[in-house]
């Protein structure tokens, strides 16, 4: 019975993948090197492949997943700097329709026309106080850009506003302000979320323990044949073909003696 055994794994292992397809991972970008590490992953954990039968590869799978986890926070990371960038934007975008509404108003001060004098002088009288808040911190200058709106909101204010015709500019403003909030409050929630981490050298781990794994397979498939190891194989080659052939898509437009090229590659969509 178990000579029998033994012939029909020897006779199977011909057929079955005993290599990973080779993959520059230093050329993927952090994006698509987290999908490629997320797809290989997920789809092992959908899979049916009994690889919990061997304790030594369930402890690489184990710690390859503690590390992709460390990764994915470092992103996170990262994607609060991303949103830093985007507050200054949007806190620049708010200062420059403040300005915007200054400047019109100001276009009144020689006006002859009585409607318009008073309506710049109320105006102004409200302005006035606020004229530099934007060399304040993020959050003041958010408080004061609030008392502003407040009072601008009155009727009275409104009815200025509507007869120098800064309606449009002063609702240009309101939306600045609200988009400001928006990406300040998202980022400041993110900050309080993470910790510090070094990106590049988790990267590095990840990469590590993906590599360990995969080179665990080639050995035990080598040493034993299994088909639980040649699935496993056949299952990340299926991972990493998409990055192969968009790679090597990539590769043909580049300068060839360019070896250090990051190439950031559209990325997969995962199924569900």
């Amino acid at each position: 019975m178990t000579a029998k055994k033994e012939n029909h794994s020897a006779s199977n292992t011909s057929t079955q993948i005993s290599k990973v397809k080779p993959l520059p991972l230093q050329k993927l970008d952090n994006s698509n090197f987290y999908q490629l590490n997320a797809r290989s992953l997920k789809t092992l954990q959908q899979s049916q492949i009994p690889y919990s039968q061997d304790s030594h590869l369930t402890l690489a799978i184990d710690k390859w997943q503690a590390s992709f986890n460390q990764y994915q926070k470092a992103l996170n990371q990262d994607k609060g700097k991303e949103l830093t960038k985007k507050i200054q934007e949007a806190n620049q975008l708010r200062n420059s329709d403040f300005s915007i509404f200054k400047r019109s108003l100001a276009a009144f001060e020689t006006s002859k026309r009585q409607t318009e004098k008073s309506a710049y002088t109320e105006l102004t009288q409200i302005v006035k106080p606020f004229r530099e808040i934007h060399r304040l911190d993020y959050e003041k200058e958010s408080l004061e850009m609030d008392k502003l709106f407040n009072r601008l909101s009155s009727p009275e204010a409104i009815e200025h506003i509507e007869t120098l015709g800064l309606k449009r500019f002063f609702e240009n403003l309101k939306e600045s302000q609200q988009e400001f909030e928006t990406v300040f409050s998202h980022t400041t929630d993110i900050r309080s979320k993470a910790n510090r981490y070094d990106t590049y050298q988790i990267r590095k781990n990840l990469q590590s323990a993906y590599l360990r794994v995969l080179k665990l397979c080639e050995i035990l498939m080598e040493l034993h044949g299994q088909s639980l190891y040649s699935e496993l194989i056949t299952l990340f080659n299926t991972s990493r073909q998409y990055y192969i052939e968009q790679l090597s898509h990539h590769s043909n437009k580049v300068a060839k003696n360019d070896k250090n090229i990051i190439l950031q590659l559209p990325e997969p969509i995962l199924q569900p």
